[in-house]
């Protein structure tokens, strides 16, 4: 495939990954990550929210946004309408006196046809042959809240393509302390992001997402986050092939032709069974 080439729809697999950790001192999670595939559309959609503040009345306003937001990306709403919606039906905090949650979606199709949403969510990160990828944006406000920002990217993902998305709990991680009185902040993630994938070319998202958060909460003093930490991850790649033959066929008179399939096949090839073995050898 030439670099400009866009993937073909067979050729890409996403793996996906994410970690999150409690503020000290709270068993509940502030942030809630939830993934959704849609086999019939071939169709991966990613939410990670962040509830206001932290313990369980942040988890509940995360998991509300979460739940609504994949129902509504989906369903295809308009996306305005959908963060509006949201915004409405979040239980106010008593103290604050407002309803919030931030989020970030991530909506991805046949060939790699990629949209990222974010509200008031650190910006996501797209590594492309190890470099990060600057994107254009669209900013739009909500006209119901006018201090709602939601900036809109769209991309189409390659193989070896990583998108890497997080809470601030990540870029703010040490915030007020000697070393990092402004927090890690977004150039010190992607500085970690990229010694971290130059370093271990074939990681996995689940292990880019726990790399992350533990390294947000080593930056906190005593190692204990003053937020709440997550961190997610989707991995573009081909997908690995396996072709498994077990069994000799019904009709001996087939055996070359089972033979010759398994021959033929790119990919990964595992033989089960004598007789198998025998076919095949012949």
């Amino acid at each position: 495939m030439t670099s400009g080439a866009a993937p073909e729809r067979d050729e890409l697999f996403i793996d996906t990954g994410f970690a999150k950790c409690s503020c000290r001192g709270e068993k509940a999670c502030g942030d809630t990550v939830l993934f959704k595939r849609i086999p019939e559309e071939e169709r991966l959609i990613a939410v990670l929210a962040d509830g206001l503040g932290h313990g369980v009345k942040a988890e509940i306003l995360s998991a509300m946004t979460a739940t609504m937001a994949l129902r509504f990306v989906a369903e295809d709403r308009e996306i305005v309408h959908s963060a509006e919606i949201i915004m409405d039906a979040l239980p106010v905090c008593k103290v604050r006196k407002i309803s919030y949650s931030t989020f970030t979606i991530i909506d991805t199709r046949p060939g790699g046809i990629t949209r990222v949403v974010e509200m008031d969510n650190p910006q996501f990160i797209l590594f492309r042959a190890g470099k990060v990828l600057e994107l254009e944006k669209q900013v739009i406000f909500s006209p119901k809240y006018r201090d709602r920002r939601i900036n809109i990217y769209s991309f189409q993902a390659r193989p070896d393509d990583k998108v890497i998305f997080f809470s601030d709990g990540v870029t703010q991680a040490g915030m007020g302390s000697p070393h990092f009185p402004l927090g890690w902040r977004g150039e010190g993630v992607r500085e970690y992001l990229s010694e971290l994938l130059s370093r271990k070319k074939d990681i996995s998202a689940q292990e880019i997402s726990e790399n992350l958060m533990r390294e947000a909460i080593a930056h906190e003093t005593d190692m204990k986050p003053g937020d709440d930490i997550s961190a997610g991850c989707l991995s573009f790649r081909q997908a690995h092939r396996m072709l498994l033959f077990t069994g000799p066929p019904y009709d001996s008179g087939r055996d070359r032709e089972c033979a010759e399939i398994f021959r033929s096949f790119s990919g990964s090839k595992v033989i089960c069974g004598g007789t198998s073995a025998e076919i095949i050898s012949r």
